[in-house]
């Protein structure tokens, strides 16, 4: 089963459905050597770096190595702690280091942005690869005309939001009266008259923000794409899922949705969500041996992008409680 077939999955089928033994998939993850760990730990760090570097391209005067701590401390926080309370820790360090509370704001949207953007696009990127390296059917062309024509979209409308200071202006004003409206049904007025002229001086700021960054801060979500994927291909190969079984085209397009899947935070760093979601999205439902094995990967996966990053942010945010307990 290929990688595109996966959209004519019938989910009530037996072929869409499979009985995990999670006995197999922990023996298979105990057969695993201290060298596998060794590079998974060298990609998990690598991955962590890229990561933090995006905060340190969009916020100016925040080095990389404040950038890696406040990134460390604030998804360790993310990850045990309700929110906003990851953003109060990232204020709170950007503002220990001398940054101002409008750059750091201005940087936390566009890092976000950067980093929804670059999850949403992969996809497109993934039905891409399908399409130049093997052929594809007409099902694949169909999603690959959509991806594109609602990234082109979307690209097209920031492009007129960030040339244009008229539409930013209406669109904001536009947004003012429906938050008025929304607000009103639930018995809470608000006041978003000036919502529009805001908008104008906020583009103002992202603008200027952007103008030398945006290369960096692309750079950095890509970079760390490419390691969080490396992460999954190479666990697929140490647990012994050979390139016939599951090729790298095939996988990157389950990486790409398993990626949007577990924006929704159903368990913890996706844990099982995301275990499943290979196990279908790779054809695997009617072959237990192979989905037991792509099971054991996608639970070492986790391991090397959700639990080593949320251990090592420990240390960077006790040691800044620690700090501002003295200052």
């Amino acid at each position: 089963k290929t990688a595109y077939e996966i959209y004519q999955c019938d989910w009530s089928s037996d072929v869409c459905s499979s009985d995990l033994d999670y006995g197999v998939v922990w023996e298979v993850f105990r057969s695993l050597d201290a060298t596998t760990f060794g590079w998974l730990i060298v990609l998990a760090l690598l991955r962590l770096a890229f990561e933090a570097m995006l905060y340190s391209a969009v916020i100016p005067g925040l080095g990389i190595r404040d950038g890696i701590s406040s990134y460390l401390a604030s998804n360790t926080v993310a990850e045990i702690a309700p929110p906003p309370a990851d953003l109060a820790v990232r204020f709170g360090m950007y503002k220990s280091l001398g940054i101002d509370t409008e750059p750091a704001g201005v940087g936390i949207i566009l890092s976000g942005v950067f980093s929804m953007g670059a999850r949403l696009l992969l996809p497109v990127l993934a039905l891409l690869a399908v399409v130049a390296t093997g052929p594809a059917d007409e099902e694949t062309w169909i999603l690959l005309a959509i991806g594109l024509s609602a990234v082109g979209g979307v690209g097209l409308f920031v492009t007129m939001i960030m040339r244009s200071e008229a539409l930013t202006l209406r669109v904001g004003d536009w947004v003012g009266r429906a938050a008025e409206r929304i607000a009103r049904r639930f018995n809470k007025p608000i006041d978003s008259s000036n919502l529009g002229t805001k908008a104008v001086g906020f583009r103002s700021k992202i603008s200027s923000t952007l103008r030398g960054r945006w290369p960096y801060a692309t750079g950095a979500v890509v970079m760390s794409h490419v390691f969080s994927f490396a992460i999954v291909l190479v666990s697929m190969r140490f647990v012994g899922i050979t390139g016939d079984a599951v090729d790298w085209v095939d996988l990157l397009v389950a990486y790409a949705i398993v990626r949007l899947i577990t924006l929704i935070p159903l368990t913890p760093g996706g844990i099982g969500v995301a275990a499943i979601g290979y196990v279908y999205l790779l054809g695997a439902g009617n072959d237990p041996a192979l989905a037991n094995l792509i099971a054991a990967a996608s639970f070492l996966t986790r391991i090397f992008v959700w639990l080593v990053p949320l251990i090592v942010g420990i240390p960077p945010f006790l040691l800044w409680r620690k700090k501002s307990e003295r200052a």
